[in-house]
């Protein structure tokens, strides 16, 4: 489900019920969370050197 702009400010909202994850789905998952955090992890050494 995703809410419109409320506000002015866009609003993203997703209820998920009897979700089911594949391996293939998790594995992607800690792929993508580990570039999460290395890009959140530059982004703030790049910030703190500024």
């Amino acid at each position: 489900m995703q809410l419109s702009l409320e506000m002015g400010n866009p609003v993203k909202m997703t209820l998920l019920n009897h979700v089911k994850v594949t391996f293939e789905g998790m594995e992607y998952l800690e792929q993508n969370n580990d570039w999460a955090i290395t890009y959140n992890t530059i982004k703030e050494l790049r910030d703190w050197i500024k």
